[in-house]
C-alpha cells in the first residue's frame, strides 16, 4: 500500500510545526460525543469490527475549507461502507450548529460535537495559538501567520458579532483506523487549509479502489504495454490534494526497468506537466524485483504484470473572491503601514480582475523500455492528455454572512 504522506507530495508532506496527536500504531483516546441529532456516539463501538476515518476539523460554522471537505465526504459516502469503513467528523461546534449544517447539506454520517474540546485536547491537537477570547499567543513577525492559521474572518467579527470563541479549535487532520482500533495512517499538513481528496484517502490510505465516475482519464497502448491515467476525482479544487494514478499492464513475459539502471538502459518514469496553477509532487512507484540477464554481470530492478504509479497533484490558484476576502481580512487585522499596503493591493486586484480557470490541461508522459528475458524493445515515451475541470470553492457561508451583516 502506498503511504499517503508520500503520495501527497513535497508541498503537503513537509514536516508540520504543530502537534498531530497519536502516531501510527497507537490508539485515539476514548471518543463519546453527541452527534447532530444529540444522540451519544462512541466511535469505537460504532466502528465495530470495521475500519474508520476520523476527521478533526476546525469549524463548520465559519471555515469554508472544512465545510467543503465535509460535503465532499458526503457526496462520496457510499464508497466507504462498501469497504467496511465508518466516517466520523469532530469539531468544537455545538450540536445546534452541527444539526443545521447537516440539514442544509444532507450530511448523514456522524458530525460529533466536542463543545468543551475535551476530546480534542485529549487527542493532543488543541490549537494553542489562541487563548480563549483573549486573542493570539503570537507577537511581532508571527502575528500574521498566527492570524491566518486560526481564522479566515476578522477575529473581532467572529467574537463580537457572532459570539464565536476560537477557544477549542483543533489542528485539522484525519486518522485512519484499522480493524484492531490502531491508527494505520494520519493525514496532517503544514498548511491549515489543505485537505486530501476522497479518492486519495480511499486508494492511498485504505488501499481501496475508488469508484470512477466522470473522472478525467486517458488510455494509450504500445507493443505489449497498455497505459491508463485516471485522476482520483471528477475535478480539482484549490487546496485539495488530488492523486493521478497511472496504471501499466504488461503482456505475459514482458518486464519494465525500474530505477536505477545501468548506462544504456531506460528506467520507467512518469512526469506530469501543466500550467503554473498545478504543482506536482514526486511520483510514488511500486516495489521492483531483482532480475539478472544470463551472461551479464549486472542486476536489474524490474516491474512485471500490472503496476500503479501515483503522482500527487495540487491546484494552487486561489479562487479570486476568496483571495480578495483574505486580503480584506488581513487589512482589518494588521496595523499601518502594512494594512495600507494590503488595501492598495486589494484595490489593484479588484481593478485588474483575472478570469477564472474552468479547466486545466495536463500532459502525462510515460517513458519506459519493455524487455523479455532475452531481448529488449526500443525505448518508448507515451503521452496522455487529460482535461481536468476546476471546481470552485463555495466562498459564501450564508448563516455566517447573515449574522455579520445583521450586526454590522
Amino acid at each position: 500500500m502506498n503511504n499517503p504522506m508520500d503520495v501527497l507530495g513535497a508541498r503537503t508532506a513537509e514536516a508540520v510545526d504543530h502537534p498531530t496527536g497519536p502516531d501510527v500504531g497507537e490508539r485515539l483516546p476514548d471518543i463519546s460525543l453527541p452527534d447532530q441529532s444529540g444522540a451519544l456516539v462512541n466511535v469505537e463501538a460504532a466502528r465495530g469490527e470495521g475500519r474508520a476515518l476520523v476527521v478533526f476539523h476546525r469549524s463548520l460554522r465559519w471555515w469554508l475549507f472544512c465545510r467543503s471537505h465535509l460535503v465532499q465526504l458526503q457526496r462520496n459516502l457510499d464508497q466507504f461502507p462498501r469497504a467496511g469503513i465508518s466516517v466520523f467528523a469532530i469539531s468544537y461546534d455545538p450540536v445546534e450548529a452541527q444539526a443545521a449544517f447537516a440539514s442544509q447539506n444532507g450530511i448523514t454520517y456522524p458530525l460529533l460535537s466536542d463543545a468543551d474540546h475535551k476530546v480534542i485536547e485529549a487527542t493532543g491537537i488543541l490549537n494553542r495559538l489562541v487563548d480563549g477570547d483573549a486573542g493570539f499567543n503570537a507577537g511581532g513577525a508571527a502575528q500574521e501567520q498566527a492570524i491566518l492559521k486560526v481564522a479566515p474572518n476578522p477575529v473581532s467579527d467572529l467574537k463580537e458579532k457572532m459570539g464565536v470563541s476560537l477557544d477549542g479549535i483543533p489542528y485539522p487532520g484525519s486518522y485512519l483506523i484499522g480493524t484492531d482500533g490502531l491508527v494505520t495512517e494520519k493525514l496532517f499538513y503544514q498548511h491549515y487549509r489543505t485537505r486530501p481528496s476522497v479518492a486519495t484517502v480511499l486508494r492511498s490510505g485504505f488501499d481501496v479502489d475508488f469508484e470512477v465516475r466522470d473522472n478525467p482519464r486517458a488510455e494509450v497502448s504500445g507493443d505489449g504495454v497498455q497505459i491508463r491515467a485516471t485522476l482520483g476525482g471528477e475535478s480539482m479544487t484549490f487546496m485539495e490534494t488530488s492523486t493521478l494514478y497511472v496504471e501499466i499492464e504488461l503482456d505475459a513475459g514482458l518486464h519494465l526497468y525500474g530505477a536505477p539502471v545501468p548506462e544504456g538502459y531506460v528506467a520507467t518514469e512518469v512526469t506530469v506537466t501543466g500550467p503554473d496553477s498545478v504543482e506536482t509532487g514526486a511520483a510514488k512507484y511500486p516495489a521492483t524485483r531483482p532480475f539478472r540477464v544470463a551472461g551479464l554481470d549486472e542486476t536489474f530492478a524490474v516491474f512485471e504484470g500490472a503496476l500503479e504509479i501515483a503522482v500527487p497533484l495540487y491546484y494552487v490558484r486561489e479562487d479570486f473572491e476568496h483571495l480578495l476576502a483574505r486580503g480584506q481580512f488581513l487589512a482589518n487585522e494588521l496595523k499601518d503601514p502594512a494594512a495600507g499596503l494590503v488595501r492598495q493591493l486589494v484595490a489593484h486586484a479588484q481593478a485588474t480582475r483575472p478570469s477564472e480557470e474552468q479547466a486545466v490541461e495536463l500532459d502525462v508522459s510515460v517513458s519506459y523500455q519493455a524487455c523479455t528475458d532475452s531481448t529488449c524493445l526500443a525505448p518508448q515515451t507515451q503521452t496522455l492528455k487529460l482535461s481536468v475541470p476546476i471546481a470552485p470553492l463555495d466562498t459564501d457561508i450564508p448563516d455566517l454572512r447573515a449574522r455579520l451583516d445583521q450586526n454590522s
